[in-house]
């Protein structure tokens, strides 16, 4: 199934109120709505998708698909909603870098010997297709499409031939990168402590997301097929099957002394094709940046300049 968190265009002088929604071809159920109706606690299994999945929602949702009850409702068309991204602002990010070996070797990288993560903050999410603001203080503003991951229960030191139990599935994702923080080119007095991954990653809007998230169930286990296209130009290609680590095993090494909780993100790396190792230019106000994964959906952003 495909769930997604939106709100309806509201009226005048009205805030929009954010749901979770069932979609089906280019329809959409309120499950709120749905919940309401049947006497459920509708604030608290189905606020957000950590709670959604907390609560036990996919396996709700499923029975009332197994019955009569969801063809009472009416469909909204999906063009109708407004998507924002299928995370919790209470949940983790976290992300593999160097994680495809096509873009280890563009890097002219060596091949880890267990996955490198970093974490992204929850105020760099931006729904699926929200603007990307490119911030003055960057210059060298990088695309990465990537395959994202939503647990789907509390685990901790969970091995990886356990680990599939814990996917909920899986989304869309772009982790924009700021090279020239990223690589400490602004801050040449600290370059001798490392890659600034926090500045590097996490600025606003460095995480949109989306459209959905499309169950294990629905979308198998892959492989993938990953693209990222820049003003309709195919600027990155790749299938998860060239991952060096696999979905079980990311998981794995992130539950290593760290609870994951329902709604916490994975995202899982990306392919060659980068600008800063020689793909298309960095990214510029009035680009647009598209990235689509077999199974599971596109995503769309337009680049804006940061506001004075």
């Amino acid at each position: 199934m495909k769930i997604c968190y939106a709100s309806l265009t509201p009226k005048r002088d009205e805030a929009p109120e954010k749901n979770l929604w069932l979609v089906e071809d280019s329809g959409a159920i309120n499950l709120a709505e749905v919940a309401s109706s049947e006497g459920l606690d509708v604030s608290r299994r189905f606020g957000e998708i950590d709670s959604f999945l907390s609560e036990g929602g996919l396996g709700l949702v499923a029975e009332w698909k197994a019955s009569d009850i969801l063809a009472r409702f009416q469909q909204v068309p999906v063009k109708a909603l407004h998507l924002d991204a299928p995370i919790s602002r209470r949940s983790k990010i976290l992300c593999a870098a160097y994680n495809y070996r096509s873009h280890v070797a563009e890097a002219g990288e060596k091949q880890p010997s267990a996955p490198f993560l970093f974490l992204k903050p929850t105020s760099a999410v931006a729904g699926p297709y929200d603007d990307i603001i490119k911030p003055r203080a960057s210059r060298k503003m990088d695309y990465e499409i990537e395959l994202a991951v939503i647990i789907s229960k509390r685990v901790k030191n969970v091995e990886p031939d356990q680990a599939h139990d814990a996917i909920a599935g899986y989304f869309v994702a772009n982790d924009v990168s700021f090279r020239d923080f990223q690589f400490n080119e602004l801050n040449l007095d600290l370059s001798d402590q490392g890659k600034n991954w926090t500045l590097g990653k996490g600025m606003d809007t460095a995480f949109p997301a989306g459209p959905w998230l499309v169950t294990v169930d629905e979308a198998g286990s892959g492989p993938f097929d990953l693209e990222c296209r820049v003003n309709g130009k195919r600027v990155q290609q790749g299938n998860t099957k060239d991952m060096i680590f696999d979905i079980p095993h990311l998981v794995s090494r992130a539950s290593i002394g760290t609870t994951l909780y329902p709604g916490d993100v994975i995202s899982t790396g990306t392919p060659a094709g980068v600008a800063y190792r020689g793909g298309f230019r960095y990214l510029q106000p009035g680009d647009v940046v598209e990235g689509t994964i077999s199974s599971i959906g596109t995503i769309r952003s337009r680049v804006v300049a940061e506001p004075a």
